[in-house]
């Protein structure tokens, strides 16, 4: 009589099951945030003051944060923005810079809206609308900083996050 045994299961290791679970963590944690603010922006375009460094960098170097937020946002090189961005009090540069920024950024974030209100703002006040997105996107990467730190406290420990 020999004793039969149970077939062999795959292993699986325990640091591919902890990436695993950070992978569906964060994709979760992005579509949290998204419908966090989902159907407003946290700052107004007046709101230039909120943070006094992006305020006073704005108004020295405003096409280098504007450079810096279309680049975070995936519109292209910080190089190319700072450089449309000198002309934003045209219309050249309000359309495929300053306003576009913030039109990628509604996007984004399923904020409705209107493109020619972007594109109207940034030619009257490109410094406004450069400090509210710089701002919005400052609190949404510290947001995402303080969810990352709490899952990795959360899969440090051991415990268990299961989806439902």
């Amino acid at each position: 009589m020999a004793m039969q045994r149970a077939p062999r299961q795959a292993r699986v290791h325990q640091t591919e099951i902890i990436a695993q679970r950070r992978a569906l963590i964060e994709s979760d944690t992005e579509k949290l945030l998204v419908i966090q603010r989902e159907g407003s922006f946290t700052f107004r375009a007046v709101d230039c003051l909120y943070n006094p460094r992006v305020f006073f960098k704005t108004a020295f170097v405003p096409c280098l944060v504007n450079g810096d937020n279309a680049k975070e946002l995936g519109l292209g090189t910080r190089k190319r923005h700072a450089w449309l961005c000198l002309l934003a009090p045209l219309v050249i540069g309000a359309t495929a810079s300053v306003g576009k920024t913030k039109g990628e950024y509604r996007k984004r974030n399923a904020i409705p809206g209107l493109t020619s209100d972007d594109n109207c703002l940034g030619c009257c006040y490109p410094w406004c609308l450069i400090c509210q997105i710089r701002n919005e996107l400052d609190v949404q990467a510290s947001e995402k900083a303080e969810v990352q730190k709490l899952i990795e406290e959360l899969v440090a420990g051991g415990q268990a996050i299961d989806r439902e």
